[in-house]
């Protein structure tokens, strides 16, 4: 016993900074976790839908994350349960890629984990929904030398988020043919429970890829302007790949490097520019910075960590205590069927909603006998409700009917490709 404790002191004094910065991170990926998120909220009861709580469900959403609350017990505290478990899984992906890595080149251990676990984009808002499962069983999947493990991890990937499809070509290069054929076999293995709900609840197989795609190239489109600071990110990747020393670049680290630049591709052509779809950069720019021995940008690691250190304070303290928008207490529309433009907030308050559609939709859903709470004010304007109750209150508008009122549905699923729902 005593043996086998020595081992792990030794073990773990050997990876002091990863397990330092690690503990940073989990600590602000914890306190993030523990406050109701947009994401947090739809992957629960998704959670709960395939637990058998079925109440409200999104076709669009791949299913790993949701399976994983069910796993956990599909309650409240199952989404920190699973913020937990990601942030876990990161860190064996990062630690198994430090000792690959540390047999081949000479690697900073504090670079190297400050890089991965503090730089603000890894730190915030980038464990909502499945991107820390994606971006963990990725790592997995290109460091694995059993072709089945590659392809279970990579399916694991995929069914966290769907984009991740796109680093496909990474795993297939790493591949012989003889090895292929086992990588080949994990992917349906994974792929096919998913693939027959699918078919089985609405006809279509790929139903869910194709509400994703719907939802992330039919309605928001490509090439949404870049803001400051998101250049700012993809420049700082740069100058890292910039200063690594090529001469030692190893194969895995090149790999890593190449998903990074997809990612950033991937983002730029996006019409959705939130930064956590650039979790790709962390450990690639950790190994090139890492690496980096004698180079121009060793000089400069320390006083940059110290930097990314005061920053994310600054952060924390800016973004204060995360709160949900206020849901309504009235009994007004407790009873009733609630459209809403923040209606995935209003299920844990008990109150099965809807999505809001466009403003040429509302006067149906009024007549419907629906109610209506509008947080966003632009959506008001130029809008007529007379001879409709409404109700403003300082953060939303109730508007509704006179003396009708439609009874909520027991269960919803959104279908947005197909503008429909399952009641």
């Amino acid at each position: 016993m005593e043996a086998g404790l020595g081992g792990l002191k030794r073990k773990a004094h050997e990876i002091r900074w990863i397990l330092f910065f690690f503990t940073v991170f989990f600590l602000i990926q914890f306190y993030q976790s523990a406050f109701p998120s947009w994401d947090n909220i739809v992957y629960l009861y998704q959670g709960k839908w395939f637990c058998g709580e079925q109440i409200y469900f999104e076709w669009l959403r791949p299913p790993l994350p949701g399976a994983i609350n069910c796993i956990l017990g599909a309650s409240a505290i199952s989404t920190i349960l699973s913020g937990a478990l990601s942030s876990l899984l990161y860190l064996a992906a990062v630690t198994l890629l430090y000792f690959k890595e540390k047999r081949e080149q000479d690697i900073d251990q504090i670079a190297y984990a400050g890089l991965s676990f503090i730089v603000p984009t890894i730190l915030f808002l980038s464990n909502a929904g499945g991107d820390m499962f994606a971006l963990s069983f990725l790592l997995f999947a290109l460091l694995a030398e059993n072709p089945f493990l590659k392809g279970a991890a990579f399916s694991l990937a995929t069914l966290s988020r769907y984009n991740y499809l796109f680093f496909l070509p990474l795993l297939l290069i790493q591949l012989n043919p003889k090895k292929l054929a086992r990588f080949a076999l994990a992917l349906p293995a994974f792929w096919l429970p998913w693939i027959a709900y699918n078919y089985f609840a609405t006809g279509n197989p790929f139903f869910s890829v194709g509400e994703s795609i719907y939802l992330n190239i039919g309605q928001k489109g490509i090439l949404a302007g870049l803001q400051p600071y998101q250049i700012a990110i993809i420049a700082f990747f740069s100058l890292t790949l910039y200063l690594s020393r090529h001469d030692k670049k190893t194969k895995i680290a090149g790999l890593i490097n190449i998903a990074a630049a997809i990612s950033v591709v991937q983002f730029v052509l996006s019409g959705i520019k939130e930064h956590r779809f650039l979790n790709p950069l962390a450990p690639a720019q950790s190994l090139n910075i890492a690496n980096a021995q004698g180079s121009r940008g060793k000089n400069a690691i320390y006083p940059l960590l110290a930097l990314f250190m005061a920053f994310n304070i600054a952060m924390l303290l800016w973004i204060g205590t995360p709160m949900p928008p206020a849901i309504p207490e009235d009994d007004l529309i407790s009873q009733c069927q609630v459209m809403s433009d923040q209606w995935v907030y209003f299920y844990p308050r008990g109150i099965n909603a809807q999505p809001l559609g466009g403003k040429d939709s509302f006067m149906q859903a009024l007549e419907e006998g629906k109610i209506l709470v509008i947080y966003d004010k632009t959506l008001l304007e130029g809008a007529n409700f007379e001879g409709y109750e409404t109700w403003k209150r300082e953060k939303y508008t109730i508007i509704k009917k006179a003396a009708t009122c439609k009874g909520p549905e027991q269960k919803y699923s959104l279908k947005i490709g197909e503008n429909q729902a399952e009641g």
